[in-house]
């Protein structure tokens, strides 16, 4: 008995030891992602359509992708709920960065998406998202000089790639098919191109007319008034006078205002 005891435990520590080897040469482990399911082509990912496993990292692939939050596709890191498959993913597959792209979020048939990438040519002034509009200012070199113009207005963003800080890397513009040609000649040849962010219609629109209504009021000088039924006669006004200020005079014959 001792000695079956002993026996046992000196195959335990051989094969303990045995598995100490393995892992050394297998080396560090990492996570990679494999689809839960059949994935459509062009459907929209999500997180929940793929599940974590632990592989040796001598084993993984460059395109591998190793984190669903910051997927490196082209020159853009972006999360996997903004990308597509360009090809079918059986369950089980494991998920690599050459077959997806970004999503297009196009509202109509006949738009198109230029992607605007950050460069020295290429700047962009404050924080954008998915929605949001910009205007695009571009400078050319002219015959007379430099020249700086208002390019485009009021263009919607439908995709938006940004790096590990959140800084913007890059949007997606939809516009016509012409606008397209416009835009891509500039984005090629003018000196600059800087991306500013539009205010909204609504908010923009009513910012102008309280602008309106206070334009009104200084040029007229007019401040609001108000009038006593009962007094026939303006607040702030004393009897006998116009709103304006001048005396009221009563031009009736005395003869008939005696009777």
């Amino acid at each position: 008995m001792v000695i079956a005891l002993l026996l046992a435990g000196i195959a335990g520590f051989l094969f303990l030891q045995k598995v100490s080897v393995v892992d050394s040469r297998l080396g560090e482990m990492t996570t990679v992602y494999v689809a839960k399911k059949n994935i459509s082509s062009r459907e929209p990912l999500r997180p929940e359509f793929f599940e974590a496993k632990e592989v040796p990292a001598q084993f993984v692939q460059e395109s591998t992708v190793t984190n669903l939050e910051g997927i490196q596709v082209g020159e853009h890191t972006l999360p996997v709920q903004q990308l597509v498959s360009v090809v079918p993913l059986s369950e089980g597959e494991l998920l690599t960065d050459s077959v997806l792209k970004m999503q297009s979020y196009l509202t109509a048939n006949d738009k198109r998406m230029v992607t605007l990438s950050q460069s020295d040519k290429v700047h962009f002034d404050g924080s954008l998202e998915t929605n949001d509009r910009v205007d695009l200012i571009v400078s050319d070199q002219k015959d007379g000089g430099p020249e700086t113009t208002i390019f485009m207005r009021d263009v919607p963003i439908v995709g938006v790639a940004k790096d590990e800080n959140g800084n913007v890397t890059g949007v997606g513009l939809e516009v016509s098919l012409k606008e397209a040609k416009r835009l891509i000649h500039k984005q090629n040849f003018s000196m600059s191109i800087r991306v500013l962010k539009a205010p909204s219609e609504k908010k923009g629109a009513g910012k102008k007319k309280k602008q309106k209504q206070t334009d009104q009021n200084e040029t007229t000088g007019n401040s609001p008034q108000t009038v006593n039924p009962q007094q026939g006669q303006t607040q702030g006004q004393t009897p006998g006078q116009t709103p304006s200020g001048g005396e009221v005079h009563d031009d009736r014959n005395p003869a008939a205002q005696t009777n």
